[in-house]
């Protein structure tokens, strides 16, 4: 869907017909849609609990604080069993390192090239769409889709650290959070982009 609404979207924009504005805008809605439910997935399938062995990931887990956040105090939160510090140990200790949020983000670039890359695909990689080349644009969709995960990601880490500055600060004292920023976040994405 993405694909072909991105394609859609491109391609008709060019024609600058009045005429075609209603499809052009039900085609950016359902891009809009489901590049969102998109990349919120991809990023929590590296983030989330498939890359923390079965406990809460840092998607999951910073999402409750901010809903507990919402109802109690910082110090009520910390009091919860699913919210202590041992909690948050547990979410955030496979993914805090710099090199573990590489290896993520390696990841992260291959499975998004391998969604959106049609080099392998013998019916649209022929001589008439060009050697190595993606159909479509779909270059400019993976640069796409890695840049919206890339804001995505350093707003969220920005997120999550307040909240660990706010609910968890004695935390950061005994060496447990993020050895990462948003800054180190958005290296990381200019250095990997998988295209």
């Amino acid at each position: 869907m993405i694909e072909n609404m991105h394609a859609f979207v491109g391609d008709i924009s060019k024609l600058e017909l009045p005429v075609l504005n209603p499809y052009l805008e039900k085609a950016q809605t359902l891009y809009n849609e489901n590049m969102n439910a998109y990349i919120s997935a991809i990023l929590r399938r590296s983030f989330g609990k498939a890359m923390v062995s079965g406990n809460t990931g840092y998607f999951d887990f910073f999402d409750g604080v901010h809903r507990q956040l919402e109802t109690m105090t910082p110090m009520e939160v910390t009091s919860s069993p699913a919210y202590n510090k041992s909690a948050l140990k547990r979410a955030v200790k496979d993914i805090s390192s710099q090199k573990e949020l590489k290896k993520a983000l390696e990841a992260l670039a291959k499975r998004i090239e391998k969604h959106y890359s049609l080099a392998d695909d013998p019916d649209l990689n022929d001589s008439s769409v060009g050697q190595g080349s993606h159909h479509g644009g779909a270059d400019v969709l993976i640069g796409t889709v890695w840049t919206a995960c890339e804001l995505i990601l350093c707003d969220s880490v920005k997120k999550w650290q307040a909240a660990m500055a706010s609910v968890y600060a004695d935390a950061a004292a005994s060496g447990v959070g993020l050895e990462y920023g948003p800054a180190e976040v958005d290296a990381l994405f200019k250095k990997l982009k998988p295209v």
